[in-house]
């Protein structure tokens, strides 16, 4: 990250293929990065893991934060 970035805050919506990979990128650029996902067992299980094994199951994950939402429609 350049002296001049700023740390931006981003949400990615969805963990699956695209969604986690975007995270990754923005997360290793020096961005803060937040996932939001379908279910909470899968934020559960990819925060503790650092891991997305049903996508990319040799992509460790940099520290972001995974998070459920239940949204009503």
């Amino acid at each position: 990250m350049h002296s001049e970035s700023k740390k931006t805050k981003l949400a990615v919506i969805g963990a699956g293929s695209w969604g986690t990979v975007l995270a990754y990128l923005l997360a290793n650029n020096g961005h803060d990065v937040k996932i939001l996902t379908r279910t909470k067992k899968q934020a559960d299980t990819i925060n503790k893991q650092r891991f997305n094994y049903n996508y990319f199951p040799n992509l460790k994950l940099p520290n972001l934060s995974l998070e459920f939402k239940r949204q009503k429609y």
